[in-house]
């Protein structure tokens, strides 16, 4: 390719460019004997990841049938193994199917990848099988441009680069057998470990694997553990029986009040039992219709300490699946090494978990909680400021990112003197893993701020996601929110959005 020369350089002279297979480009000008080497940007390399197991439950206890059905299912086989986990809110669904996972790592050298399929998360619809093909597809490190669309293309590359490889797959919180189906590998070698409230009967080949709550002795030896003490006397056995029935053996309530008694090294079991009933002859019911969980949260609230009981409510607050200190220190207006510090005590406290380091999440069980609370003590102004400041950190944290995503620009609003505190992001590779990461968070403050008519806020945010969804997709949902958002611009009449 030839082309006049710029920059004032002389206007007959010309400049040659070739390009070569490598990509890189090389050009001299015409009678001149200086040549100019013009090498573009090498193409970042694919970022896999194969192993995204969170981290196994220290003090998991119980449930060893299940986990032998599980490890058995590893002895050679023609076709693909298939479990399905099912049981109630609370039952360690979950944390049965990443504690066998972690004790099978070696047998599946390949990978181990867990996947949220959000049948019950909140600010999220159960995540459509494309999607989650797509997401898989990245997993193993296939461009975003390679990835064919629709679900059949999507789902025979996803078999074909399975072919020969010892992989598993736990597909947590599926919402029916038609969302897992397209997900499964096609070809032996592969174990695959689902989660769901549901009895998946239609799903063809796998073992049901239905999940009850504890036995009462294994109940108790899970508060022993949790809550690190052992009864000594026949008075304060009883007593950890009575606890551990009026949870009615669910280990998520039981956590909590092991937890609560952990911290209170002078209490005795006898009148923490006593206590307990107390509060459940007097508390009414959650919508689940589960006393003992509802009475279970209540004492662990009450035990917090009022600046802790206020952050809790807010995380209900929250419309996305998780949150790190950032989101959290705008969403309750506090000092981010605070809000560190706090949601550890939270996770210490067993009312949030902590599926990978600086990443927490709340049981849905606990954010239906949460956002109870937030109703009945904050006032509106208050949680709709709460929801504001959560917004403004988002939109200053995406705009950041997408400056390194963009290859070009747009005008957007300058940035406050008082942005609020938002990690560093300083390269494209961290521009991408953070939008990445908080994808499924801005998504959801995205449909917030569409039905709270925060038309601005789903404008911009919308505006920011425009280079990492066109590189990385999904694309239908790409399509779906600016649409959304160039709809509400015209009717808000925001030329600039």
């Amino acid at each position: 390719m030839t082309t006049p020369a710029s920059r004032g350089e002389d206007a007959t002279a010309q400049v040659r460019i070739e390009m070569h297979a490598d990509g890189n480009a090389q050009g001299y000008v015409a009678g001149r004997d200086q040549y100019v080497i013009q090498e573009a940007p090498a193409a970042p390399a694919p970022v896999t990841a194969l192993r995204t197991l969170p981290r196994d439950v220290a003090a998991f206890t119980g449930r060893q049938a299940e986990v032998d059905q599980i490890l058995a299912a590893t002895q050679p086989s023609r076709v693909v193994a298939i479990h399905t986990i099912d049981g109630m809110p609370g039952v360690g669904k979950t944390a049965l199917a990443v504690h066998a996972a972690h004790q099978l790592t070696s047998r599946y050298p390949d990978g181990q990848m867990f996947l949220r399929l959000n049948a019950h998360t909140a600010g999220h619809n159960p995540a459509d099988p494309a999607d989650a093909l797509a997401a898989l597809l990245l997993s193993l490190g296939i461009d975003p441009p390679s990835i064919p669309d629709g679900l059949d293309a999507r789902a025979g590359l996803w078999r074909d680069r399975l072919t020969g490889r010892r992989m598993l797959l736990v597909l947590d919180d599926a919402a029916s057998h038609a969302q897992v189906e397209p997900l499964l590998p096609g070809s032996e070698g592969c174990l695959v470990l689902v989660t769901s409230r549901h009895r998946l009967t239609a799903l063809d080949g796998a073992t049901p694997l239905p999940l009850d709550t504890l036995s009462s002795a294994d109940a108790a030896l899970l508060f022993t553990r949790l809550a690190h003490r052992t009864p000594t006397t026949t008075a304060s056995s009883e007593a950890l029986a009575r606890i551990v029935e009026l949870c009615g053996f669910l280990p998520l309530a039981i956590a909590l009040l092991a937890g609560r008694f952990a911290h209170h090294p002078h209490w005795n079991l006898t009148d923490y039992a006593d206590e307990f009933a107390a509060a459940q002859d007097q508390l009414g019911e959650l919508a689940t219709g589960d006393r003992a969980v509802k009475a279970a949260f209540d004492m662990s609230y009450r035990a917090l300490p009022p600046e802790r009981q206020r952050l809790f409510r807010y995380l209900g607050l929250h419309p996305g699946p998780d949150t790190d200190a950032y989101a959290t220190a705008a969403l309750a207006d506090i000092p981010l090494s605070k809000a560190r510090c706090e949601l550890e005590a939270l996770y210490e406290d067993h009312l949030i978990h902590s599926p990978a380091v600086g990443r927490y999440r709340l049981h849905d069980l606990l954010r239906a909680y949460a956002r109870t609370l937030t109703t009945g003590h904050d006032p509106a102004d208050v949680r709709e400021a709460a929801a504001r400041r959560l917004l403004d950190y988002y939109q200053h944290a995406v705009e950041t990112a997408d400056r390194h995503l963009t290859d070009s620009s747009r005008p957007t609003a300058p940035v406050p003197s008082t942005a609020p505190a938002a990690p560093s992001v300083a390269t494209h590779q961290q521009a991408l893993t953070w939008t990445r990461t908080e994808h499924p968070n801005l998504t959801a403050c995205i449909h917030q701020a569409h039905a709270t008519a925060q038309h601005s806020h789903a404008i911009r945010l919308t505006a920011a996601l425009a280079a990492y969804l066109r590189q990385q997709g999904p694309w239908h949902e790409a399509m779906s929110l600016h649409e959304t958002a160039a709809t509400t611009a015209h009717r808000t009449g925001d030329r600039l959005g």
